[in-house]
């Protein structure tokens, strides 16, 4: 039987952390003005898919469970007084208090999570709190309106009907976040043939910290339970061959500038291996985002178990 560990690329591209294999909790709080303002307010927090456990928002701090290993993650407050109801997204960020207030309204306004997963979450919560310097006279605007009241500022920036006024409103602002976004500079990660190098010697030395830290984080948990039981499989493999340290580039393509996400494919033949005369090849995809690069697949040629 021959071997093909494979982890897809074209799965993960289209996944959705719903079925993600880690987990993790974000901490929500608001803020001692949102506190004060929501007051009357019935207020939860949920994931942004459908079916989703609904979170009482009503208390001063809430903690939610999250299925995923992302930098940040997208949450939706359903917001409700009087009959009128009012959804807004958030943006939260793991490993911190989040401080639920005008700064994360305004964020969630205008950004998304695809907006920034070019980022890691150093650099995106380093954005994220520069957001009042970002905006200058917009934000002073802003927060004129949610001063006064919170179904007055969730109001104003509402699209509703009004779509010219809103963009009127809001342009702006807009505008800027999406310049300094662009302008945000990340180190550059290492090369694929890097990657390779130390995902081999990785292999080799059965280095599996490091093996497992490569995958992507929001890789399903089927892709994550192929990707783990296939290393096993090298282990032995490379160990057969007299544990190979050496390869060239076969093929080496990038995705098409369309496609949001980078990734690139790769194909090296292994050489110095003891299976002398055979021809031996790994091939891997690379996927960039969260500001590094990781293995979003990995295959072999030439592998036979039982």
């Amino acid at each position: 039987m021959k071997l093909s560990v494979k982890a897809s690329v074209a799965a993960v591209l289209l996944s959705t952390f719903s079925c993600a294999y880690a987990s993790q909790t974000f901490s929500l709080e608001k803020s001692e003005e949102f506190f004060e303002l929501s007051k009357g307010y019935n207020i939860s927090v949920k994931d942004i898919h459908a079916d989703s456990e609904v979170h009482d928002f009503n208390t001063r701090a809430v903690k939610v469970d999250n299925d995923s290993n992302v930098p940040f993650y997208r949450y939706l407050l359903e917001i409700e007084k009087d009959g009128e109801e009012w959804s807004k997204q958030i943006i939260v960020f793991s490993g911190v208090d989040n401080v639920i207030g005008l700064d994360a309204l305004l964020f969630g306004q205008f950004l998304n999570t695809t907006d920034l997963d070019h980022l890691d979450e150093k650099h995106a919560y380093d954005f994220y709190r520069n957001l009042h310097d970002i905006l200058s006279q917009e934000y002073k605007v802003f927060k004129g309106e949610y001063e006064k009241s919170l179904s007055g500022y969730l109001d104003y920036m509402a699209i509703n009907a009004d779509f010219e006024g809103y963009i009127k409103r809001t342009g702006a602002a807009s505008d800027k976040i999406n310049a300094a976004l662009q302008a945000v500079e990340m180190p550059e990660p290492p090369s694929p043939e890097q990657l390779i190098s130390r995902f081999i010697k990785a292999v080799n030395d059965k280095d599996e910290a490091w093996l497992l830290a490569q995958q992507l984080p929001d890789s399903s948990e089927r892709g994550s339970g192929i990707y783990t039981r296939g290393l096993d499989v090298l282990y032995r493999y490379f160990d057969a061959l007299g544990n190979p340290a050496e390869f060239d580039v076969v093929r080496q393509e990038e995705s098409p500038s369309y496609i949001k996400t980078p990734h690139t494919y790769i194909i090296v033949e292994l050489l110095n291996h003891t299976e002398q005369g055979k021809k031996i090849e790994m091939e891997f995809t690379f996927v960039d985002t969260f500001g590094g690069r990781y293995v979003g697949e990995y295959d072999i040629t030439g592998v036979h178990f039982q």
